[in-house]
């Protein structure tokens, strides 16, 4: 079987060009989008009277996989800081002792669209010049629409979006 056909380098070209078009068709090629974990981001010159220095709605459901505090300020350490994580009414409690400036630690807690996010420490007044930081990494099966597209399929939809955004822009002027 001759795969190469043609004569002059044109015609062979057009040949593999061809044959090419053929495997292309044949292949079964995926495109597949991932969500980013979730960082949510807060500084606070001091805790509220209840101790309080982050609080926080999850916009995702997923598993909280990080905790990174900078402390700047310390006026008893070791101190206990108390993370509260769920709805108003059904909660866990992880408690930690702090010492340091910068602490990263892990807590896998899982949370749920919705949940909210809590740090306290005790005694109210015990630290200051504060730095939250917490990454939830999204559950894909809850949060995506499992679609399989090829790569065809996904670069017509890419033109297609490019087309409608620039008629938009076209009506708009």
């Amino acid at each position: 079987m001759e795969i190469i056909r043609g004569d002059t380098i044109e015609e062979k070209f057009a040949s593999i060009e061809q044959t090419l078009k053929q495997f292309q068709r044949r292949l079964s090629t995926k495109v597949i989008g991932l969500l980013p974990p979730v960082p949510l981001l807060h500084s606070q010159a001091a805790p509220d009277n209840a101790g309080v220095f982050f609080a926080a709605i999850s916009p995702v459901s997923g598993i909280c996989v990080r905790v990174c505090l900078r402390i700047g300020i310390y006026t008893v350490n070791p101190i206990r800081c108390r993370f509260r994580y769920g709805t108003p009414t059904m909660y866990n409690v992880y408690e930690r002792e702090l010492r340091e400036t910068i602490e990263v630690f892990p807590v896998d807690m899982p949370v749920h669209i919705g949940d909210t996010l809590e740090m306290s420490v005790e005694p109210p007044n015990s630290i200051g010049d504060i730095l939250v930081a917490v990454l939830i990494v999204p559950d894909i099966v809850g949060q995506m629409r499992q679609e399989a597209f090829s790569l065809d399929q996904f670069l017509q939809l890419e033109r297609r979006e490019e087309r409608e955004n620039t008629d938009k822009h076209v009506v708009n002027k």
